[in-house]
Order: structure tokens, then sequence, then C-alpha cells
């Protein structure tokens, strides 16, 4: 590994021992699927292990339960009460849009080009109950904030945004959007899938009032677990649409013995109906390796090898997406105009060509709407920059030249 950035060479040390994956090729697509360290695949074969051999050691589970828990918390410095593990970030969405004290008529408003799927079909899905879906156009591949506040009336309930969106990759200016949220009572929900664990998060500092997250990408876990962080004066506010005994305060165990009656726990817990202890012990151990790291070093480190690649790509003149509101730098590039391609497409016959090169030389990448994504993590390096750049570059040559400019 070399060219460390802000990363203490016994960090590097460390990661390398961690992640054998990134050293049998050129991993960039930490936006589809994280590796996962060695530490946290041991971590599952001693749970595993026990649950073959014993069937079910309570105590374990339950510690899992908590370090996961604990640990996101800290991550993004919040209270562990304020944390719900779910499904993924779907379900995270789901349970916002299900619980907010919302009537018919009454609005969210989304960039629903810039959105994942998983944060707009569940409020797609309750057009049904009569909410509206306000969708507001992107400026430049961005979300652009004045426009997602004009946007806004005297019946919007919510807004919904990425804070890095899955494509092109842009920060989103969340400051602004919460204090107008704040000042009108509209709940700020934020999928940051695509920037926990890899970017700076502080729930205090910026105080959305809903984080949701599956743990597969950048958290380093398993696919099949996300969480929710809802901001405990909201979270009391809401009904969950599913109960189950992990949202119920004080249960005896069963509603016989509770005389059928049933008082919900206080903050995000109320929306929990059943836990992967599992996927939680991965968390727990893939977020105590990201914390010892030092989720700044692992900003500066993914954004400082974002920004060579983009700088070559801009020398090859690659239609390279530029933010056009200047956000901070992101650890996600891309390159092309986002089209109608299918979500894992990309059609257009240069980008294609590189596409098809770099896959053929053990490069992992992602196609999607017709755009190509490279996503950095800790486990990247500046070796693996100068590849890439090495592989698209003869790709160009043999092409007679890139696209003049970028997408601004």
């Amino acid at each position: 590994m070399n060219e460390p950035f802000s990363l203490s060479s016994s960090a590097l040390s460390t990661i390398a021992r961690e992640f054998p994956g990134a050293s049998r090729g050129t991993y960039l697509d930490s936006s589809s699927t994280g590796l996962m360290p060695n530490r946290t695949v041991e971590a599952l074969a001693g749970f595993l292990a026990d649950r073959r051999d014993n069937g079910k050691t309570l105590s374990l589970w339950e510690e899992a339960l908590e370090a996961g828990r604990a640990g996101f918390a800290t991550l993004i410095n919040a209270d562990p009460l304020d944390v719900a593990y779910t499904k993924n970030c779907t379900e995270g969405v789901n349970i916002v849009a299900t619980g907010l004290p919302w009537v018919e008529g009454d609005n969210v408003v989304i960039c629903a080009d810039l959105e994942h799927p998983a944060n707009i079909y569940p409020w797609l899905n309750q057009q049904r109950r009569g909410l509206r879906v306000k969708r507001v156009a992107p400026t430049g591949l961005a979300i652009d904030p004045d426009a997602m506040l004009a946007a806004i009336d005297d019946r919007t309930r919510a807004l919904a945004v990425s804070s890095v969106s899955f494509v092109p990759g842009f920060r989103t200016n969340l400051a602004t959007l919460i204090k107008a949220c704040r000042e009108r009572d509209i709940f700020l929900l934020v999928d940051a899938t695509q920037s926990v664990g890899v970017l700076e998060t502080d729930v205090q500092a910026l105080p959305v009032d809903g984080l949701v997250a599956s743990t597969h990408k950048y958290l380093l876990g398993v696919y099949g677990q996300g969480l929710l962080y809802c901001r405990r004066e909201w979270a009391d506010r809401m009904e969950p649409m599913h109960l189950g005994k992990p949202g119920i305060d004080g249960s005896e165990g069963h509603p016989a013995l509770d005389g059928y009656e049933h008082r919900l726990l206080p903050g995000a817990r109320r929306f929990e109906t059943g836990q992967m202890p599992l996927g939680a012990r991965a968390l727990a151990e893939s977020i105590a390796l990201i914390r010892g790291v030092g989720t700044r070093a692992v900003e500066d480190h993914t954004t400082g090898l974002a920004g060579r690649l983009a700088a070559g790509f801009e020398e090859m003149e690659l239609p390279l997406n530029l933010d056009p509101y200047g956000e901070g730098a992101s650890h996600i590039v891309t390159l092309g105009e986002l089209g109608q391609d299918g979500l894992y497409e990309v059609s257009d016959p240069l980008l294609k060509s590189i596409y098809d090169a770099l896959v053929a030389e053990g490069v992992r990448l992602s196609a999607r709407r017709g755009q190509l994504r490279f996503s950095f993590h800790l486990y990247n390096t500046q070796a693996d920059v100068e590849r890439v750049l090495e592989i698209v570059r003869k790709v160009v040559e043999r092409s007679g030249g890139g696209a003049a400019g970028g997408i601004g």
C-alpha cells in the first residue's frame, strides 16, 4: 500500500492484514457491496460454531445485539436507544413512511431521479393511502436544495434524500434542508447507505430526524441487515405499522401475562419486530475496525483517492461528472450521462468498451443507469487508481480520444 493520505503506517498494516480480497484484484465496487474483514469473518465463524454446538447461547446473542447497536450509535454520535435494527434500508424507509402521523392529502418531497429504489418505492406505496409524492427534478445531476425547499407546502410532512447519491455520487447539502425542515416540523429522512462507514457522520452536528442504512456496503457487514436512527422527539410521535415483542416495553413474554395490554418502548426501538444476532455480530466487528482507523482518516483517504482518479479521467477528456454545487469531496467517481439505460447497464460505446476492458483485467466496478461508477473504501490504494487509469488510457487511445469536456 502506498500514498496513504491521512492513514498511519500502523493503520495501513492493519488494513492489509484484514482485507486479503483487496490484494487479489482492484476492488472499486463498495457502493454495491463492501469487502468483509478477516476479523468479521472469524467472529461469524465462531458465532455459527456456537449455534451448531449449542443451539442458542442467549448471552452471546444479547451481547452481539447490544454491541452492534452501540457500535453504530457511536459511529453516528447517537444514543443506542434511538437505533433500531431493520432488514435493510428499504425496511427503514417503510417504517418511517408508514409511521409518520400524516393524513390523506399530505405529501412527501423527493428527488426521485437520483434516489435508490429503496427510498422511492416505500413512498409510492403510500399513494394508495392518500399520500402525495412530489418529485423534484435534479440540477446538474445533483439534488437541488432550493428546489426541494420550493416544493414544500403546508401539507408537506416529510422530505427524503440521500446523504450521497448512489449515482452520480454527489453529497447533498443537508444543513440547508435540516434548518428548513426543523422550522416547519417536517421529518427529514436521510438514506446514508452510501456514506455511513466511509464519511464522517454525526447526527448531533447535522441533526437529521431519521437516518437509514444497509450494512453490506460501507459498514462491511452482512447482506440482509440494516439500521434506523430516529430522533427521539419524532419516534415517540410515530406508531409502528408492524409490532412485535422487541418493541414492547416491560413485556412479560406473552400478551396473556400482560393482560393483553402493551406499552411501546420509547424511541426507535419500538419499531423492531425481530433481530439478527449474526448480522449484529458482524456489524460490531467491522465498525470496531472502522473506528480504530478513524472515520475522518477513512474519509480523507477515500476522497483523496477518488480525487486522483477523477483528475486522471479529466486529463483524458472523459465525461466526468462534476458536482454543480461544489459540495465536499466524495469517495465515488462516475463517468457518463444519467440516461434511460437499465439500472445495471451502460450503452455508450466508449464507456461500454472501458467497462469491458476493466472487467477483463479483474477490476470490480459498477454500471448504473448509463454511468460507470468507481467507489473507494479504506482498503483501496493509489496503486488501484494507477491501474485503472492505465487500462482506461489504452482504451481511449484505441478509440481515438475521449469525449470533450465533462458533465457539470
